[in-house]
């Protein structure tokens, strides 16, 4: 079960996972959804609110949204 695992392992895990994620997509709202969407990878690797708040503060969340905004908003946005 991965929230059986240590924080810092879960931080890369998700960060692993987001590029996964942003390389198959080719929009924010698809890329976002995958991560954070009911049922996604973030709910199950940071179950509790102490969990999602380390994770937030995480270098690691900061490479996320690095990566999330290498997409446009919504498909067929181009600014």
């Amino acid at each position: 079960m991965p929230d059986t695992e240590p924080l810092p392992e879960r931080f890369r895990q998700a960060l692993k996972e987001a590029a996964r994620v942003v390389e198959r997509t080719d929009n924010w709202l698809a890329a976002h959804n995958a991560l954070f969407g009911v049922g996604a990878i973030y709910g199950k690797l940071f179950p509790t609110r102490e969990d999602r708040d380390a994770f937030i503060a995480s270098d690691e969340y900061g490479q996320v949204s690095a990566l999330l905004s290498t997409r446009t908003l919504v498909p067929g946005d181009t600014d």
